[in-house]
């Protein structure tokens, strides 16, 4: 056999190839960056020298303007500008980078300048209107017409003002061509470290390469040993492993070795694969009979979770407890083929069962029956066994004994599964079998365990969102309280304001209507003894204004007493409830808010006339209330009677409004009835009268509150009854009882346990 030659595809090659390449890469980066380093080294130097020349320039520059900037101040002051003139000169002269001299005024006129023709001359350059604001010597490069100058400005003063300012400019011509050779000698001195480091890197990449292809070969000889081995071995020929000789310690001796041992392997494999195929088809046809049991069950399975993927679905749709439960009970028929009907026993809060949801069964098998935990267990304890974690299997056929359980597969059968939340028991799954030949078996049981964590699911969500529904509901009812608290304590505050600006003046009223009733009779005292003085004419003149003047205050006073007691009753209806019971005298309290409700009405409504019929028992005598909620029920009443029959008038001209309030001795109660003749209530809104903001009123007549604080003041907080009996069209009657001693409230019952 020819050995295996792969030209350029060989990995010594290769390897030769990429080492070298990488070698002359590597050798070339590190020149280059060592000629960049170099070359800004050297630019560095060049910077720095620069800046040290400029620097010195400055530094001499700026002693020298100082210097001479005294000496022209002292010539300034005698206005010798010959002699600046020549001073200036000779230090031009002695400077060969000083080009020019400038003393300029603060009008930016030069006075002296090294150039004559700018004598007398205004300067208005950039660099001169610069050096014009100077007050303090100052810098100033720029670009003249033919080369750069740095300035030196130094200002002058006589005395205490500023004169002008004396310029010196210095060339940089000098320092320009300074900079043109330092380039040229740096350029110069590059190309000679590049042909030095061109031919280090010659040699270098020499000597690398020497050693590249030594290393090279010594690792891919080895590789195509093996290589030639694997090519040998893949066409059968499993002696060529024989040839593979291990020398080395390295990862190419380990590959070797492992390469040594694979083919012995694959060896020995081979021949395994051999006998396989000899008896590949009886193994076929056993694992096609593997692969069938299995596909049917994985079908059956599938088919099981596709179910009760769609019961997760459905029961996530719905939020009623009892249409859960229905949905739980139809998805767990599906599961089961052998289940011909079902139902949901929940249990009640004193331990008996109700069937919640039912499949299959006659309505009327089930009505009425009530079925207890003892009685079924006590029934059923011979018949039942628990064959799965609570999944119990009931026999119904007395004559069949407890070991005919062992097989799974009775007729008339039961599987009943207990549901539990957190613990407690809340009911059983019942699927009932009615006469299968073959009945549950073992995998219906699995089915059921594994039904049973989504029925649990399920009841413990629809469970949750009946709670969750309560406590909103509750919440809403609290806002609403809350609503109807903060209103009624803003109408409070402003009723109890407008109440008290109108008491005060109202005092005065009443007080002077007293002091003139007083006045009127003393008159007609004094007039009584001056009768003889003033005639018989003019004494019965002055007595009868007398009597008149008499008779209208005792008419303010009255009316001015009824006010006051109007006030009285809305100061007393506009306090916040303190909660504080009093002993009231009930027909008193009556009279006086039936008052203040038939005048407040008249206030709205002068045309007003209400026909009150007011039959107070004297037995009614006192009860203990908190006056100031008490006293808005009756407001409330009175002047939802007062507004029905108004309305009811405004239908017919013979029609007289009538409201009738009647109060009646109970004993250690007394009842409170308001009647109207009014409009009456419609039988479709009876039940939301006590709902709070719901009214029948147009807007702005009405909060549609009254009904529903009146409610909660006498049943809530007074454990009294409050009830409404109304006749569209004929008449409404509200009546109230109140115990006349504070009752102990009323155990509240929790709903959660009623059945």
């Amino acid at each position: 056999m020819k050995p295996l030659d792969l030209g350029r595809r060989s990995i010594r090659r290769r390897l030769l190839t990429w080492m070298v390449g990488l070698t002359v890469v590597l050798v070339a980066l590190m020149t280059g960056v060592q000629l960049g380093v170099q070359k800004r080294l050297l630019e560095r130097e060049l910077d720095n020298r620069i800046t040290l020349i400029k620097r010195n320039m400055q530094e001499r520059g700026a002693t020298l303007a100082e210097y001479l900037a005294r000496q022209v101040e002292n010539d300034v002051a005698k206005f010798d500008y010959a002699y600046i003139h020549e001073t200036l000169q000779r230090a031009v002269a002695g400077d060969p980078e000083l080009d020019f001299a400038i003393l300029m005024d603060g009008n930016n006129v030069a006075h002296v300048h090294t150039r004559p023709y700018l004598v007398r001359e205004k300067l208005e350059g950039p660099e001169d209107l610069f050096a014009a604001q100077q007050r303090a010597m100052a810098t100033n490069q720029y670009q003249g017409e033919d080369q750069t100058y740095i300035e030196l400005i130094a200002p002058i003063y006589t005395g205490r003002r500023h004169w002008g300012v004396l310029r010196l400019g210095f060339s940089l011509e000098a320092v320009n061509e300074e900079i043109v050779s330092s380039r040229a000698e740096i350029a110069k001195q590059s190309e000679r470290r590049l042909y030095d480091s061109i031919l280090t890197a010659l040699l270098f990449g020499l000597v690398a390469a020497a050693i590249v292809i030594f290393v090279s070969t010594s690792i891919s000889r080895p590789i195509v040993a093996l290589t030639e081995v694997a090519h040998r071995l893949a066409r059968g020929d499993f002696s060529a492993a024989e040839r593979i000789v291990v020398a080395s310690g390295d990862e190419i001796g380990i590959l070797g070795r492992s390469f040594l041992t694979m083919s012995q392997n694959l060896e020995e494999s081979h021949g395994k694969l051999e006998e396989y195929n000899r008896t590949l088809e009886q193994r076929v046809i056993a694992r096609t009979v593997e692969l069938s049991d299995k596909n049917e069950e994985l079908n059956a399975r599938c088919k099981e979770l596709e179910t009760l993927e769609n019961f997760v679905v459905i029961i996530n749709r719905e939020f009623k407890f009892d249409n859960v439960l229905n949905t739980l009970l139809r998805q767990g028929l599906q599961l089961f083929p052998h289940a011909e009907r079902g139902a949901f026993l929940i249990q009640r809060a004193e331990g008996s069962f109700r069937f919640a949801a039912t499949v299959g069964y006659d309505i009327e098998e089930l009505s009425g029956l009530d079925l207890s935990l003892e009685e079924a267990t006590r029934h059923h304890i011979a018949k039942t066994r628990e064959v799965d974690e609570d999944v119990f299997l009931v026999l119904l056929n007395r004559d069949e004994t407890i070991e005919r359980l062992v097989s799974f597969r009775r007729t008339r059968e039961l599987l009943v599964m207990p549901l539990r939340l957190h613990g407690d028991l809340e009911g059983f799954l019942i699927l009932d079998n009615l006469g299968y030949a073959e009945g549950y078996d073992l995998s219906d049981l699995h089915k059921l365990v594994r039904f049973r964590e989504h029925a649990v699911s399920a009841v413990a969500k629809a469970r949750t969102m009946r709670e969750l529904q309560e406590k909103n509901r509750e919440i809403i009812r609290t806002q609403n309280q809350l609503v109807i608290q903060e209103k009624m304590a803003s109408l409070g505050t402003l009723t109890a304001g407008i109440a008290h600006e109108i008491k005060n003046p109202l005092n005065f009223i009443n007080n002077f209507g007293e002091v003139i009733v007083d006045l009127a009779r003393e008159l007609a005292q004094e007039l009584a003894g001056v009768r003889s003085l003033l005639g018989e004419e003019a004494y019965e003149t002055f007595e009868e204004i007398a009597g008149d003047m008499a008779q209208s205050a005792d008419k303010i006073v009255k009316h001015g007493r009824r006010a006051d007691h109007i006030i009285h009753g809305m100061l007393m209806l506009s306090r916040g409830a303190s909660g504080q019971l009093e002993i009231v005298d009930v027909n008193a309290l009556i009279e006086e808010y039936v008052n203040l409700a038939y005048h407040g009405l008249r206030a709205q409504d002068k045309s007003m006339s209400l026909n009150f019929k007011m039959d107070l028992d004297p037995k009614a005598g006192h009860i203990e209330v908190v006056p100031e909620n008490i006293s808005r029920v009756f407001l409330n009443v009175v002047n939802n009677a007062c507004y029905a029959a108004k309305q009811k008038q405004k239908e017919g001209e013979d029609f007289v409004p009538t409201v009738s309030v009647t109060t009646r001795d109970m004993g250690d109660r007394v009842e409170i009835r308001v009647r109207d003749n009014g409009t009456g209530i419609p039988d479709e809104i009876k039940q939301r009268v006590f709902t709070p903001f719901f009214t029948t009123k147009p807007a702005g007549k009405g909060t549609g509150l009254g009904l529903s604080i009146s409610y909660d003041i006498v049943v809530t907080e007074h454990g009294g009854a409050f009830r409404i009996d109304s006749e569209q069209g004929a008449f409404t009657e509200v009546s109230m009882v109140l115990y006349r001693r504070f009752p102990v409230k009323p155990k509240q019952v929790d709903l959660r346990t009623a059945g």
